[in-house]
């Protein structure tokens, strides 16, 4: 077969190729990009079989046809794969067919296919822009490669005389056909995407026609309907089919052929009209209001009125709403209680508003600023009053130019009145302010303040309670006194505070504050932590709008109890302390008047018995002599026996008695307070162990005094000292239940520490725990009122401080107390 006829075949095989490949692509749009390229690959693979059944036979086994040229044209048009599917196809069908050229056709075949891969990945998507160029370096590039493996022959001498023969047409033939072929594939994609393209358009046109919001309607001159989407179906009541079978005049009023003759006069001279307005009839007989925009159109000789139509139904009662509403407003705005003005703000060359200017006032801002509508309207704040304060004018310029709305209260200093303003923007550049007059409101509030901080800071608590005994309001006073939070207090009643109001009694109590008005009492108040306080309650009856309350005024009497108590234990405690006195005195004048027959007695009994001594000898050789006799009654030698110690227990009595004056003349002389004696805190002790010595053998049969052997010396007043511990045994000795418990008084010196302690212990009943701390407050006693003043510790505890010494108490009822007393102790160098 002649290179002709191989050329013509080739023709032929790519004419069918592009029918095919226009198959392809029309249908493309349904396979997905793998898919096409899996189908492009077969399809290329398939011509190509059908050209390997024509081939050319050089010489025996060796075969030449366009299997080659259809692998790489598979590439740039299907995809790169695709080319490789192609490659793939006709590589195993070139196998099987077998011969000597077989290797040589199948290497072809390969490379081919990835010279397709690589234009397919360059050119994809990308085809339109393949050009004539492009196509003959493309095609003579394959030539070559296919010329190339000719020499992959086994006989080098056959592959040369192949070569020499097909050689040159092949590089003639290769690059037309590829070119050739490449323009016709190119073609069909171009053609098909323009196709696609107007579908695409037509498509998207009819989709906005029916589904266009806004009717549309196509007609004729005549009136008669050519089209109409569902928007406009659905204006007059009817199908899409329903409205094309209707004519112009059919859903146009009779009362609008004037105007659509003018319409359509309209049309025809300017090919436009609208928008306009006119009305259309309902399925259901009413007639809809339209807006319509209609455009003049020739196709092939026919003329046609395009309109678009839109329900104006909504607008029109939007516009009678807003004109009621109008209405409304004006009405508003004329009757209103409430002053009412729009303003537009005045700016500076910086964009800051420096005044306003009045555009309309109602009557009641007239009535209420005293200016009328004629002296503001077109003038400025500053024409009308130039002493206004300038905040006005910055709050109202923010809300012109922001747009947010303000609520304040202002005082005016012009017109000396207090407002309520609500201003906000209808547009920018402009406000509106609404003037309440709230002078009176804000009086009244004032007043209303000045009552209610009077009422939370006097200092007596107030409560109003209701007749269930609820209680409706408190001041701060009664929160204070009674430990609660406002909250919590309002919660309870009246009877949760105390004992002042029994719950069987309220209703009485209620009955006489109506009747009587108002009485005082006295009563008991219970804190938040349990406390019971006194207090002395005023009442009062109220009838506030229809409801009644009894309104308490609660003055809190704990100090004046304690006054008043006090006032009586000063009393009593200065009567004690006159009796003290007097019996200061008389101890010193009976000391004085005991002392001289002391004296005597003491003299003569000593005289006596030197007497009694000298005597004692006659006496005996008398009774050896005359034998035993009688003195004063009694056998002598029993007198012999008896009378020194009747001597002895004289003398003996004599200096006690001197010792007990002593220690009254020490107990009644003045004391000057000097606190630079040093005293030995035994002996101190030892003073008033003996002034109360009567006391403690008639109260306690186990009193013991523990001292060192040795002087213990304290910087201070011998006199004070020693009142502080007659008062601490004294009240030792009145904490004893029974005689048989012990007291035990022990000195315990800490010469390391430079210190004494003296410590009192009783196996008294003992003090409370809570009671520990107050031992040594005024007039505090855990006695009877007849055992002690409450002034004992009270003056014990101010001695030991002025001694610069330390006083504890350590206690366990029915167990005892310990007193513990610690002083400096004074250094025998000192």
């Amino acid at each position: 077969m002649t290179i002709s006829a191989d050329l013509g075949q080739n023709i032929i095989l790519m004419i069918a190729l592009t029918f095919l490949f226009h198959l392809l692509l029309r249908y493309a749009t349904n396979l997905s990009e793998g898919l096409f390229v899996v189908t492009g690959g077969v399809v290329f693979g398939l011509v190509g079989l059908v050209s390997m059944q024509l081939p050319i036979e050089v010489q025996p086994g060796i075969l030449i046809d366009s299997r080659v040229l259809l692998t790489l044209m598979a590439g740039p048009f299907c995809g790169g794969w695709a080319a490789l599917i192609t490659g793939s196809i006709l590589s195993v069908y070139r196998y099987s067919l077998g011969g000597v050229g077989a290797w040589a056709g199948i290497g072809t075949l390969v490379t081919a296919a990835f010279f397709g891969l690589y234009l397919g990945v360059k050119w994809q998507g990308r085809q339109q822009a393949l050009t004539v160029t492009y196509l003959l370096v493309v095609g003579l590039l394959l030539a070559l490669m296919s010329l190339a493996w000719i020499f992959a022959l086994p006989d080098f001498a056959q592959s040369w005389q192949v070569f020499s023969l097909i050689a040159l047409p092949v590089l003639v033939t290769t690059p037309l056909a590829v070119l050739l072929l490449g323009l016709l594939l190119r073609h069909e994609m171009k053609y098909l995407a323009l196709q696609s393209a107007i579908q695409e358009k037509e498509l998207y046109n009819r989709a906005l026609f029916e589904h266009s919001p806004i009717g549309l309607v196509l007609s004729r001159t005549n009136g008669e309907v050519v089209d109409v989407n569902q928007a406009f179906a659905q204006i007059i009541g009817r199908t899409v089919e329903e409205a094309k079978q209707l004519g112009r005049w059919q859903i146009t009023p009779d009362s609008y052929q004037q105007d659509e003759a003018l319409h359509l006069e309209k049309l025809a001279t300017t090919g436009r009209h609208g928008p306009y307005e006119k009305e259309l009839i309902h399925l259901r007989g009413h007639r809809v209001p339209v807006r319509l925009f209609s455009t003049f159109l020739v196709q092939k000789n026919c003329r046609y009125i395009w309109s678009s139509v839109e329900d104006i139904t909504e607008t029109k009662q939007a516009v009678q709403a807003l004109q009621k509403s109008e209405h409304r407003y004006r009405s508003l705005f004329l009757e209103m209680i409430t002053g009412m003005a729009l303003h537009e703000v005045i700016v500076d060359e910086g964009g800051r508003v420096v005044d306003y200017r009045f555009l309309e006032v109602n009557p009641k801002f007239e009535a209420l600023t005293g200016l009328t509508a004629k002296a503001l309207i077109g003038r400025t704040l500053l024409e009308v009053m130039p002493a206004t304060q300038r905040g006005w004018i910055q709050k109202y310029g923010e809300v012109a130019l922001t747009g947010n709305s303000i609520h304040f209260e202002e005082y005016d200093t012009v017109l000396d009145r207090y407002w309520e303003v609500f201003a906000y923007s209808p547009q920018p550049g402009q406000f509106v302010s609404l003037f309440l007059d709230i002078t009176e409101r804000k009086k009244n509030e004032e007043a209303l303040h000045l009552i209610r901080f009077s009422v939370d800071n006097i200092q007596d608590a107030m409560y109003w309670v209701r007749l269930d005994g609820t209680i409706a309001n408190v001041n701060q006073a009664a929160c204070q006194a009674l430990g609660y939070p406002r909250e919590r207090l309002l919660s309870l009643t009246v009877i949760d505070l105390g004992n002042a109001f029994p719950n069987e009694s309220w209703q009485a109590h209620w009955l006489k504050v109506k009747e009587e008005g108002s009485y005082t009492f006295e009563a008991q108040h219970r804190r938040q932590d349990g406390e019971m306080f006194p207090v002395e309650v005023s009442t009062n009856y109220l009838d506030s709008k229809g409801e009644a309350f009894i309104f308490y005024s609660v003055r809190d009497i704990s100090e004046r109890r304690r006054v008043e108590k006090e006032r009586t234990q000063l009393q009593q405690q200065t009567i004690h302390f006159g009796q003290l006195a007097t019996v200061g005195v008389l101890a010193g004048g009976v000391a004085h008047e005991v002392n001289n027959p002391n004296n005597s007695i003491r003299f003569n009994a000593a005289m006596v018995a030197d007497v009694w001594a000298d005597a004692v000898p006659f006496l005996e050789r008398s009774r050896q002599e005359e034998g035993d006799f009688l003195l004063a009654g009694i056998p002598v030698a029993e007198v012999l026996g008896t009378m020194p110690r009747l001597f002895e227990g004289i003398l003996k009595s004599s200096v006690r008695i001197q010792g007990i004056i002593q220690n009254l003349k020490h107990l009644s002389r003045q004391d000057k307070g000097v606190l630079d004696q040093k005293v030995d805190i035994q002996e101190v002790l030892s003073r008033a162990i003996a002034i109360l010595q009567g006391k403690i053998n008639q109260s306690c049969h186990r009193f013991h005094f523990e001292k060192e052997n040795k002087t213990l010396q304290v910087l201070g007043n011998a006199q004070q000292l020693e009142q502080l511990f007659i008062n601490l045994i004294l009240n030792a000795l009145q904490a004893l239940e029974d005689p048989d418990r012990k007291i035990l008084i022990q000195v315990v010196p800490d010469p390391e520490a430079k210190k004494v302690c003296v410590l009192v212990k009783d196996e008294g009943r003992g003090v409370p725990g809570e009671d520990l701390q107050r031992l040594t407050n005024p007039f505090f006693s855990t006695g009877s009122q007849a055992n002690g003043t409450g002034l004992g510790l009270s003056i014990s505890r101010s001695i030991v401080e002025n001694h610069g010494g330390k006083m504890s108490f350590e206690s366990r009822m029915g167990e005892g107390t310990t007193v513990t007393i610690e002083f400096s102790l004074l250094t025998p160098s000192q």
